[in-house]
């Protein structure tokens, strides 16, 4: 039962090689003959701001056999206890799914706009909130191939983010790297599991260095769930790749442990891995900014902002960490009740 319960996030999950990019994988690809109400597409995109430690979140959750879309933004700067408490938040739940114009380009119900200015090189994304003195004006502009999927259903890519965020008032010039995600054609069951957290990292620390981690912690390092949860050693690495001297390559060897707080909050991530070519890397992540929000009711997910060095890497690499706790772990490893 528990091998089975793991196989059900298989939507994260690739180990196989990369698939191949089209253009039109910017664009919706709806119901695909797939049948079951999970069925998903998702967009995401973002910035951060370390000088002000500032966090970005965007994101579009479709369900296309049900006809739903959950999207928005928000921003936040540290860690807050709940995405509301976020400095700026509009997230939309159970919208129409009528959002795409003569274009293909999407707007929402809160007024988010995005324009894909060139099919998987660049988008534009406004959105004004008058009342809140909150606005962004974003250009994302692709810097290295999609990092696609074996099963061409989902991808990552570093994006250049520049433009502008005016939060509260106060406007930032922003001018970042980011890792933009999509997904689409596939289930996402929402029942709860029995596993331990899953922990999607990434960091950018040039044009010319990229990766994309997403796993569990290595039962090898001692993990606070040890003795309460087990995952299999086949399992506990989803997908991993590097950006390196222009070329993909995927972390065939990857031993990860993050660190959390007293209320499971990530706070530390150590990995270990190695390439396809064979060279050896270690990161050391920080969170700098995060909060918790749940895309569904038996998850609870927390998205933020991570420092990342490394001593095979020059520089400092920023990047998002996005980790996935379930029930199970949560009342096991979580603090004792009030």
């Amino acid at each position: 039962m528990a091998d089975k319960l793991h196989d059900e996030i298989a939507w994260v999950s690739d180990s196989t090689g990369f698939g191949r990019a089209k253009p039109i994988d910017d664009y919706y690809h709806g119901k695909m003959g797939v049948t079951g109400s999970t069925l998903t597409e998702t967009w995401c995109w973002g910035f951060q701001h370390p000088k002000t430690n500032t966090h970005c979140f965007i994101y579009i959750y479709m369900h296309p056999n049900v006809g739903s879309v959950t999207g928005g933004l928000w921003v936040h700067r540290g860690t807050r206890s709940h995405a509301m408490f976020a400095d700026f938040h509009d997230m939309h739940s159970n919208m129409s799914d009528d959002i795409f114009d003569q274009d293909r380009n999407i707007r929402l119900a809160n007024g988010l706009r995005v324009e894909f200015l060139d099919p998987m090189k660049q988008q534009r994304i406004t959105y004004r909130h008058e009342g809140r003195r909150f606005a962004i004006d974003l250009t994302f502009t692709a810097f290295m191939d999609a990092a696609m999927r074996s099963n061409n259903k989902h991808f990552e890519q570093g994006m250049h983010v520049t433009g502008t965020c005016e939060l509260d008032g106060e406007m930032m010039r922003i001018d970042c790297l980011y890792n933009r995600d999509r997904s689409w054609g596939e289930l996402r069951p929402e029942m709860t599991l029995s596993v331990p957290p899953y922990t999607w990292m990434n960091g950018l620390f040039s044009k010319d260095f990229v990766f994309n981690i997403g796993a569990h912690d290595d039962p090898a390092l001692d993990p606070e769930w040890m003795g309460k949860l087990e995952v299999a050693a086949d399992k506990i690495v989803k997908d991993a790749w590097i950006w390196r001297d222009g070329k993909l390559l995927k972390l065939p060897k990857v031993s990860k442990i993050t660190k959390r707080d007293a209320n499971l909050f990530p706070v530390r991530s150590i990995i270990h891995a190695e390439d396809e070519e064979g060279r050896a890397f270690e990161f050391v992540g920080e969170v700098t900014a995060t909060v918790p929000w749940s895309p569904w009711h038996n998850c609870h997910c927390h998205i933020g902002l991570a420092r990342w060095t490394s001593p095979q890497v020059d520089g400092i690499g920023w990047g998002e960490t996005q980790e996935v706790q379930w029930n199970d772990y949560l009342r096991l490893c979580g603090p004792a009740p009030r």
